[in-house]
């Protein structure tokens, strides 16, 4: 959104300064239009329209848009914060105790100890956040080979129990 607002800002800076009005001149139909200086003789024609409700639109949109643009990206940056205020911190395998805390989903998983495959396994997040659910691959040294990594596994969060079996079911011959 930063780079539409950020083209919106400069084609408000290239064009006639608003406010913007509706002008009805006889025969010329229902005109937008900007007094240069306050001086009602002095008028910018922006853009005529045979339609008033065509006219009220644009007069509306253009003197309304640099209040909608802030409101915008302030409301892009409380979200922001919020977004970054609701990203867990510490994470444990499920069934251990908020003194177990991990870093990452990753290092809550090495509690489980799994075996080669495909496994399920819930990761609790340490505060108001919902579980994540993950698909874990622990791979073989022959996996491991094919597919060039030094990685043990695997690691796909879902929201739920359920998107991580679909997962799991997708990819099963």
């Amino acid at each position: 959104m930063t780079d539409i607002i950020q083209e919106l800002r400069g084609l408000i800076a290239k064009a006639t300064p608003g406010p913007y009005l509706i002008r009805t001149l006889e025969n010329f139909g229902f005109n937008v239009v900007h007094y240069q200086d306050g001086d009602k003789f002095n008028i910018v024609r922006v853009g005529k329209c045979a339609d008033e409700a065509n006219a009220d639109l644009i007069v509306a949109a253009i003197n309304h848009l640099p209040a909608l643009l802030d409101r915008l990206e302030a409301a892009e940056a409380d979200n922001a914060k919020i977004r970054k205020m609701l990203v867990p911190q510490w994470f444990y395998a499920d069934g251990y105790s908020s003194e177990d805390c991990c870093d990452s989903p990753a290092e809550a998983l090495c509690e489980f100890d799994l075996e080669p495959g495909k496994h399920i396994r819930q990761v609790d997040c340490a505060g108001p956040m919902p579980s994540i659910w993950c698909v874990v691959h622990v791979l073989t040294d022959e996996e491991k080979d094919a597919l060039d990594t030094d990685d043990d596994e695997i690691i796909t969060e879902f929201a739920s129990k359920e998107e991580a079996e679909a997962a799991i079911r997708e990819v099963k011959p």
